[in-house]
């Protein structure tokens, strides 16, 4: 199975694997990053949605162990985001990614772990979705920023 491939359909789910790359948001810059909080801790979605500049609204998640992407139309999200049982966290604003670049996208396990992890690499830091237990594949969802070193 090819892992990097280009996708360019209008909506639904673009991977659902252990290990793939999204290489069709490289270079595109950061309008939204919202996490969606099931439960009460603001670090801790159910998915997280990504709007790039140019294209659909991306929602990515981990669930059983892997790693899942999916492309949809603002309708869906807009439907999606009128939902009050969850809370909308921006992501974009707390990390200050709006407008960084997308340089690298993807979901891979981490050493020694089963669990996979999605890694978004921007100009300005990397954002990590990862499984709060990398050995329990039913664990929740940490997200963590890591900024980019300043040059010295």
């Amino acid at each position: 199975m090819d892992h990097n491939v280009h996708h360019t359909q209008e909506a639904g789910s673009l991977f659902q694997d252990v290990r793939f790359e999204v290489t069709h948001l490289r270079g595109a810059v950061v309008d939204e990053l919202v996490g969606v909080i099931a439960y009460h801790d603001d670090l801790q979605p159910a998915l997280i949605l990504l709007k790039p500049s140019r294209g659909f609204w991306q929602q990515f998640y981990l669930d059983v162990g892997g790693g899942f992407w999916e492309q949809w139309p603002d309708s869906v999200i807009d439907d999606m985001c009128a939902d009050e049982a969850y809370k909308y966290v921006d992501y974009a604003e707390r990390f200050g990614l709006r407008g960084a670049e997308i340089l690298e996208i993807k979901c891979e396990p981490a050493a020694a772990e089963i669990g996979s992890h999605i890694s978004v690499r921007l100009s300005r830091g990397t954002l990590l979705l990862a499984p709060q237990d990398a050995n329990d594949i039913e664990s929740s969802s940490v997200v963590s920023f890591t900024p980019c070193s300043a040059p010295t």
